[in-house]
């Protein structure tokens, strides 16, 4: 069982930049990755990178296409771990990447981090992606 989520980069959406980020994100982690899938696996958490460039839902912004990183969370043993991987990924790529992006959940229910103009805000601060393996 995994929980999902989804960080949405705006602007940012092109192969040469998606490839960019992939490689910094698995050097800065040691992130082993299946050549067939290109999905990143570390200690309870799963990622992949795409393209969407028919974003229909609400991203930050109108402007796409968007480069969208999904993170698995596993929801039994490896939970804690799996929090506490994809919160350190999300702080890498709010210190190097510098446009408008979101944290949401699965459904695009919710946000749990948003940036906006430089302004970066997080919420809904008592659920388990920022609780969760804390401290």
């Amino acid at each position: 069982m995994a929980l999902d989520y989804y960080l949405e980069i705006d602007e940012y959406g092109t192969q040469d930049r998606l490839n960019k980020l992939r490689s910094f994100i698995r050097n800065e982690f040691s992130f082993p990755d299946d050549e067939k899938t290109k999905i990143m696996l570390g200690n309870g958490l799963g990622i992949n990178f795409f393209v969407d460039d028919d974003n229909d839902n609400e991203s930050v912004s109108s402007i796409t296409p968007v480069l969208t990183i999904s993170f698995r969370v596993d929801k039994m043993q490896l939970r804690e771990q799996g929090y506490k991987l994809l919160r350190q990924v999300v702080q890498k790529v709010l210190d190097n990447v510098e446009t408008n992006l979101r944290l949401t959940d699965e459904y695009n229910d919710d946000i749990f981090l948003k940036r906006e103009s430089g302004k970066t805000s997080k919420m809904h601060l008592d659920h388990d992606i920022w609780q969760v393996g804390e401290g």
